[in-house]
């Protein structure tokens, strides 16, 4: 509905392949600058390549006004490496990551940026708690290293039309961070090659452009990537045999029920690995 209304009133608009902070970060770095600023949550900043982010903006007043947070001020002030503030926004805890337990108090951000400069990174610090009784039944080194990968190597749709890590997109155009930014750019080599194990196993360039101009909805490729469909239950709970055969045999399993139907348009148009995909229907 969003997008019609766009297309609707001629506004542009581009669908992140994943995270869309990440695809906002590029977006301004962008040699023809495609936006000017970014304005959302703090947790942005965690990213590479950005160093300004408007937080909030006031047009009641008579004069409308805007605040921003610089990362340049933030690790002078904190007195850390760019790694380092990654690390700490991760322990400290975000949209996409649970806070570390042991530092779960009032002054947990303190104690988590104490923490970080005694092991002079995270997974020094997160592994020091491993044995830890609130972080061992929650494998958090697991979750911890997940995370970090999903920011650090972010996965944005350029503009030549090709899904890739924001640090190689971005590599043409470093920002400067003072001091303690890190010098090195990473390279093809630097990026780890299990990033599907965080995202997913790469999908044809075609289908991320078909998703950026809102051609195709994203449900179908959560479908294909996840291996399952999850049928939501009615108010019922869909304990009648009635709903279990209509999902089964029309709605999901069936040949020609849309699900299936979804499936197999784009499946029949991907690398074999797909074609031959497993999903299974949870209702």
């Amino acid at each position: 509905m969003v997008l019609r209304i766009f297309r609707h009133r001629n506004v542009e608009f581009l669908v992140a392949p994943y995270v869309g902070w990440a695809q906002l970060i590029y977006l301004q770095r962008h040699p023809k600058s495609y936006i000017h600023a970014i304005f959302g949550p703090t947790d942005t900043l965690l990213y590479p390549g950005v160093d300004k982010l408007i937080t909030s903006i006031d047009l009641t007043a008579a004069a409308p006004t805007f605040t921003f947070a610089s990362k340049r001020a933030i690790l002078s002030d904190l007195g850390v490496s760019e790694d380092q503030f990654l690390d700490i926004g991760i322990l400290v805890g975000f949209e996409y990551a649970a806070p570390f337990p042991p530092s779960m108090h009032e002054q947990g951000f303190r104690a988590t940026v104490d923490m970080v400069k005694h092991w002079k990174s995270g997974f020094a610090a997160v592994s020091a708690y491993t044995e830890h009784p609130t972080v061992k039944p929650t494998q958090y080194p697991d979750q911890y290293a997940r995370t970090r990968s999903m920011i650090k190597y972010s996965l944005i749709l350029s503009s030549e039309g090709a899904v890739v890590p924001l640090p190689l997109a971005i590599s043409n155009n470093p920002p400067s961070h003072g001091p303690n930014h890190h010098p090195h750019h990473p390279t093809a080599a630097d990026i780890p090659s299990d990033l599907h194990e965080i995202f997913t196993h790469r999908l044809p360039d075609e289908v991320y452009f078909y998703l950026s101009r809102g051609l195709m909805g994203p449900q179908a490729l959560v479908w294909l990537t996840s291996g399952q469909i999850v049928e939501p239950p009615p108010l019922d709970n869909g304990e009648t045999t009635e709903y279990k055969r209509f999902i089964k045999e029309v709605i999901t399993d069936g040949q020609t029920g849309p699900r299936a139907t979804a499936l197999a348009l784009i499946s029949s148009v991907s690398h074999t690995f797909w074609a031959v995909r497993k999903v299974s229907g949870n209702f």
